[in-house]
């Protein structure tokens, strides 16, 4: 038994999943989904876009907000300074 390997597109172009079929079967794919069959060997998967017939992987996540970085030992100490003369300046 031979399969096709295919992706389901909302109408919106976004590929929803992607599945093996066997086309000596009667199988339909759900309503609102297109079925596009694909090379057995393509990286198409869930998330992927479809426009003007080509497939484009998703975007790539946005990069961790940068943090401050944390305080060293001496910054604490020179706060830990300031803030003794400061009350002790009282």
């Amino acid at each position: 038994m031979s399969t096709i390997r295919t992706a389901l597109v909302d109408a919106d172009g976004i590929v929803t999943n992607v599945t093996l079929v066997d086309p000596a079967s009667s199988w339909q794919p759900p309503e609102g989904l297109t079925p596009i069959q694909l090379a057995d060997d393509s990286a198409v998967g869930p998330g992927w876009t479809r426009d003007d017939g080509q497939f484009f992987p998703p975007a790539a996540p946005a990069p961790e907000p940068a943090t401050k970085p944390l305080p060293t030992v001496i910054d604490l100490q020179a706060q830990v300074d300031a803030l003794t003369d400061m009350l002790l300046s009282m």
